[in-house]
């Protein structure tokens, strides 16, 4: 399956963990190049989203399509990586008419993109040439590679236990143990297959459930060279026990397939991570200060990246997830559970 880091916003939402952040559109400056780029070595497209501030009201002013973004052809945009450029060209998607919505909608929203695929741990830079002569620049360096060693990928995880561990292992290019991530956040999917009654065809359905975030550094066993986090698996049973849409959508006769949980790493650059910090500090003496690395605009530019695996759930917690849950429909299949 195809990853594409496509940024479906009509203003500029950043979110990792439990985290959600906003660019202003609006600016007293004038017109400002707003930027906002998540390089991903794992995408098959990478996405850049480029827009304008202005000067006036803002509730009336953000509804304005043109005054809030540039047409096709005021903009050159490219990313350049060691000394050879990589042209982006421009897309349109179409947004929906959202009479509620407090941005533009019922039109087309621009975005530039490339199919070059990205290499891990280089940097690269977005340069922006306006008509006016103004060149909009910044620089970010992708993730290095890393690899989920633990759990492994036929392991058959055993969630009555209390304690365990997720482990990956940096492989940059040059051999190096340390990541040159800020931060990572481990997340893990409880995944299950539902038919309802009258229902013909099974339906895949998940539950997140977060395991734990924090710094690299953090993060980092300088003995064994490897990064972990512990987390309790036992708490998975609380995890399934509290969902809502399994107390609300229960009804006599579901059946339910427990499938392989998916275990997800995401890492972040240090650009990103400033970013939250600064931004969603509080102060009793001064505003929040903005977080911008964009030369000649505002915005952000950095990297992001999601590694994932999926492992078996075993035998035993099979039947206490059936025998604890009763109403819910799960159903104990012997054999190994799905993909």
């Amino acid at each position: 399956m195809k990853k594409t880091n496509f940024i479906l916003l009509a203003f500029f939402a950043f979110v990792i963990c439990s985290c959600s952040n906003k660019v202003d559109l609006y600016s007293d400056k004038g017109d400002s190049t707003i930027v906002y780029m998540m390089l991903d070595t794992d995408a098959d497209t990478n996405f850049v989203k480029i827009t304008k501030s202005f000067v006036g009201n803002a509730n009336e002013m953000a509804q304005n399509y043109d005054a809030c973004n540039y047409q096709i052809g005021e903009i050159d945009v490219k990313l350049v990586h060691d000394k050879y450029e990589i042209p982006m060209y421009p897309i349109q998607k179409w947004l929906p008419y959202d009479p509620n919505s407090t941005f533009y909608s019922g039109c087309y929203q621009t975005y530039y993109y490339t199919t070059v695929k990205l290499v891990s741990g280089e940097k690269y830079k977005l340069v922006i040439t306006r008509n006016d002569g103004v060149v909009v620049t910044s620089e970010a360096k992708t993730i290095d590679n890393f690899e989920i060693s633990t759990p492994s990928a036929d392991q058959k995880v055993n969630f009555t236990s209390s304690s365990f561990k997720v482990i990956w292992v940096n492989r940059n290019a040059h051999g190096e143990f340390k990541t040159n991530a800020a931060m990572f956040e481990v997340a893990a999917y409880f995944r299950y297959e539902e038919l309802q009654p009258g229902a013909t065809e099974w339906v895949e359905k998940e539950i997140r459930w977060t395991l734990g975030k924090g710094l690299s550094d953090d993060l980092y066993d300088s003995k064994y060279g490897y990064y972990f986090l512990p987390y309790t698996p036992k708490s998975l049973f609380d995890i399934v026990g509290t969902d809502i849409y399994l107390k609300n959508n229960s009804p006599q006769g579901v059946q339910r397939k427990i499938k392989k949980v998916r275990y997800e790493i995401t890492a972040i650059g240090d650009e990103f991570y400033n970013y939250l910090i600064i931004n969603n500090s509080s102060s009793a003496i001064q505003d929040t200060p903005e977080y911008t690395n964009i030369e000649n605009g505002i915005g952000l530019m950095s990297a992001r990246v999601t590694h994932s695996r999926k492992v078996i759930v075993n035998e035993i917690s099979r039947k206490k997830i059936v025998e604890d849950f009763p109403d819910y429909g799960f159903i104990y299949d012997p054999n190994d559970p799905a993909d």
